[in-house]
């Protein structure tokens, strides 16, 4: 066993996996970023669209009090 290529051999594929390892990271920190900016965004969107709709499902409900309670005209 050759002692010296196997540590060349070890260092080669520990460089390459320190690169890879570092390109890895740099794209997942754009990718990461602008998909927490796009969460904030669905999260903003979505927000704003629920309080509307569970406003307008009151609002919905109370002009048709049927729907909301059994019927009392029994």
């Amino acid at each position: 066993m050759d002692l010296t290529k196997t540590w060349s051999t070890l260092v080669d594929k520990s460089q390459v996996y320190i690169s890879i390892n570092e390109i890895i990271s740099k794209i997942g920190h754009q990718v990461s970023h602008k998909l927490i900016n796009l969460i904030k965004f669905i999260t903003k969107f979505t927000k704003r669209n629920i309080l509307q709709l569970v406003l307008g499902t009151r609002s919905f409900l109370r002009g048709y009090p049927s729907c909301a309670e059994p019927d009392v005209m029994e």
